[in-house]
């Protein structure tokens, strides 16, 4: 009989021994080290260096989750070297969100984070403290995102409540009822003028950001009324990205028609996150996209061709738990059968890196040139 060979993993897999429910790189810094937060649903938030390997060491390398006994400090792989620098506990239920500022690295090094227990926490990652509380939302907190600028902090939740922040002085600028079901995804545009807010009503809304007004109420073109849990807007903001839950992303403009439509991954239940990215070999747009089957596909972006589909195999960590932002509620929730949902996904442009989570025990860490191959 003749060998098979067997490609090598895409992925490096470090345990985490919890599950993970948001994975999130600080911007490029061209002098300090990669920098990722995890958070998890015991509602604790870490942040770690990250670095690439050089030759084959095995000294260090992560060993089963099964042989772990709380957090570890420093875990390798082949490629991988990951470094615990801080551990965060100021929420008290499950996280749902984190976000880095634009300007993290540089003039404020800020990061934020959301929960089940309704609060927003803002830390000074280079003091490594709390340095703000945001109260407000009468329920869990779902998504945040911090501007352009960074003076401000946008954040969502099951109150169906849109909420805008000053982060210099912990006050709400404006809280505006944007749904009559649950928010489920929130993005501002480049210019920092438009709010964009899915929902479980099964429509996306446009918002001037100056006036807290609806600019525009927009359907997908499937005609379906099931829950919206992903719009975005695209890089430069001319258009939007949303998908309600039959297996389809859609790139609109600002007039609702259909401009672009991806096809190919599986979502008819969680909300999922979806990243542009730049191919590593042609520079062209690319999407990048869970699913509810535990692959991750890639688009690009113009052709709406599939790049690939690469199953990341959480069933390699110890087990699978209940999806982390279910369509139905915040982090906390459960779900009676266990499935392979890759809910979170991350790219830090400057190395090249993508992140990714779900229900499972752990983080998947990847080249983006390795998912190409």
């Amino acid at each position: 009989m003749s060998q098979i060979d067997i490609p090598p993993p895409v992925f490096s897999v470090f345990n985490t021994h919890e599950q993970v429910t948001s994975v999130r790189f600080a911007p490029t810094s061209p002098t300090g080290p990669t920098i990722m937060a995890t958070s998890n649903v015991q509602g604790n938030l870490r942040l770690y260096h990250v670095s690439q390997q050089e030759g084959n060491e095995d000294e260090g390398m992560v060993p089963p989750s099964s042989q772990m006994v709380g957090p570890q400090r420093v875990q390798k792989t082949e490629e991988f070297r990951l470094e615990m620098v801080h551990e965060f506990k100021d929420h008290f239920f499950p996280i749902n969100d984190v976000q880095f500022c634009p300007h993290s690295r540089t003039i404020q090094p800020y990061m934020a984070s959301c929960g089940d227990d309704t609060l927003i926490n803002m830390y000074d990652i280079e003091k490594q403290e709390l340095v703000r509380n945001f109260i407000g939302h009468q329920s869990y907190v779902t998504k945040i995102k911090f501007n352009n600028v960074t003076n401000v902090l946008l954040s969502c939740g099951t109150d169906n409540s849109l909420m805008l922040w000053d982060i210099r002085t912990n006050k709400a600028v404006f809280k505006i009822l944007g749904h009559p079901e649950p928010i489920t995804s929130i993005d501002i545009s480049f210019d920092n003028t438009l709010i964009c807010s899915s929902s479980h009503d099964g429509y996306v809304r446009l918002w001037d950001m100056l006036k807290a007004t609806c600019l525009k109420t927009m359907v997908a073109d499937s005609g379906s009324s099931s829950a919206i849990g992903l719009c975005k807007m695209t890089p430069n903001s001319k258009y939007l990205m949303f998908a309600n839950l039959n297996s389809r992303i859609g790139i609109y403009n600002y007039q609702n028609e259909l401009v672009k439509q991806y096809m190919g991954h599986k979502n008819q239940e969680y909300c999922l996150e979806a990243i542009f990215v730049k191919h590593p070999d042609t520079g062209k747009s690319n999407i990048l996209v869970g699913g509810e089957d535990g692959t991750l596909t890639g688009w690009d972006m113009n052709s709406q061709d599939v790049l690939f589909q690469k199953n990341i195999d959480p069933a390699t960590m110890a087990g699978s738990a209940a999806p982390q932002a279910p369509i139905i509620g915040g982090g906390a929730q459960s779900s009676q059968t266990a499935q392979k949902v890759i809910s979170t996904l991350d790219y830090e442009s400057g190395n090249g890196l993508v992140a990714a989570c779900g229900n499972f025990k752990g983080v998947y860490l990847s080249k983006i040139s390795n998912l190409y191959q």
